[in-house]
């Protein structure tokens, strides 16, 4: 596509930790750290990489011309035994393991089982499903109500392990979910509340095929292990919420690694469009990691402006994304008060929303300036505004932490 003068090319990279060369490579269809198969698809993926920019180079696409972005769309943990042997590094000596698999449970016939509840309900199948009860019960509805309590009291024997473990980590209801912008403009599609799970399961409900309606004495297992999946992204764990990009091009600065800066998705695709000197229509969810970038390539109302915008957008983030601070801070505050009795959830409820119209109102106000920056020409200045806005963003963040109990 590139050869053919298609500007903007977009692909995906299947995972290296699956078969992804089949039974040529190896009978199994995944891989645990450090197997043999493994490291040798690694090898076989690093020489094509080395092929593909190779072939880029002689056709003229290069850093220096072209912007290259790499991202991760979310990080996989691996769930399974320990390795053998302990000293194993993949490189030097192979590892092997006993158990290479993912848990899957079936949520319903496990509340059957441990809670003697029969809500009929549906999930999106996750380690985060998010419940649907029949019927669309409000919050405080004792339907719903009870249900969550449920779920957060729901334990498993662990297959691998064989230590207890509890399923549900964070409960998450409408008014969390909206804060955490996970509440979509069609009604219909707003689950009842959402399980931020332990990652090292995913959770299903049982179809007719496979046991709904049975409790967990009868087959099959409401606890499995399952052989075709060992790798498990989590919900709000680090391991998904702690990735990595990588950009190279003109006008990207040249530093190596750069942790220092919170930034999640919606701030690539911005940083981007600065770069290449475009604009969209729209007011971008993200802003431009300038941080990250060499002041002349950036449009001259956003140079002009570094240090008003970069103090304007990391506090944005702070109370804006989903895995800012207050976000986090505010999901713990959630399952605090959900788990809890009608009158903490209750006056939980009175605050959170609150807190969410009043972060919306604020959020809106600094994107609007740190837009007009990037890409409507008006320049930020120091001054009361910007302190004004950053001050009432750490105050609003303070409040959700001493919710949060931090």
């Amino acid at each position: 596509m590139l050869e053919a003068g298609v500007p903007v090319v977009y692909f995906y990279i299947s995972d290296a930790h699956d078969n992804e060369l089949g039974p040529s490579l190896s009978p199994k269809s995944t891989f645990g750290p450090g197997e043999a198969p493994y490291v040798q698809q690694l090898k076989i993926y690093d020489e094509a990489f080395a092929k593909f920019f190779d072939r880029l180079a002689k056709d003229g696409i290069t850093k220096e011309n072209t912007l290259f972005v790499v991202t991760a769309d979310e990080n996989d943990h691996f769930v399974g035994s320990a390795p053998s042997p302990a000293n194993c590094d993949g490189v030097n000596v192979p590892c092997t393991y006993t158990h290479v698999g993912e848990i899957d449970t079936f949520m319903d016939r496990l509340l059957l089982t441990q809670r003697q509840n029969t809500t009929p309900f549906l999930i999106h199948s996750d380690d985060a499903p998010t419940f649907y009860i029949n019927g669309n019960p409000g919050p405080t509805d004792p339907v719903t109500r009870t249900l969550e309590h449920d779920v957060n009291a729901l334990t498993v024997v662990n297959p691998i392990t064989g230590n207890n473990d509890r399923l549900s980590a964070l409960l998450a209801d409408r008014a969390e979910m909206k804060l955490l912008h996970m509440v979509p403009f069609v009604a219909d599609r707003v689950p009842t509340f959402t399980m931020f799970g332990n990652d090292n399961y995913f959770n299903e409900t049982a179809s007719v095929a496979n046991g709904k309606g049975k409790d967990c004495s009868q087959p099959p297992a409401c606890v499995s292990e399952e052989t075709g999946f060992a790798w498990n992204h989590g919900d709000f764990q680090k391991q998904i919420t702690r990735t990595w990009f990588g950009m190279v091009g003109p006008g990207v600065a040249k530093q190596g690694r750069f942790d220092g800066v919170f930034s999640d998705h919606t701030d690539l695709r911005p940083t981007v469009m600065a770069l290449v000197g475009l604009k969209e229509s729209y007011v971008h969810d993200g802003r431009v990691l300038v941080e990250n970038l060499e002041a002349h390539a950036l449009p001259d109302s956003l140079s002009d402006s570094l240090s008003a915008y970069t103090a304007l957008a990391q506090a944005y983030k702070l109370i804006n994304a989903t895995k800012g601070q207050l976000g986090v801070n505010s999901l713990v505050a959630a399952n605090r008060a959900i788990t809890s009795d009608d009158a903490t959830y209750n006056k939980f409820l009175t605050t959170i929303g609150a807190i969410t119209d009043q972060r919306n109102a604020l959020a809106g106000q600094m994107i609007g300036l740190l837009d007009g920056a990037a890409f409507g020409n008006k320049p930020i200045h120091s001054g009361d505004t910007v302190e004004d806005l950053v001050q009432q963003a750490r105050k609003l963040n303070d409040k959700v932490e001493d919710m949060a109990g931090h």
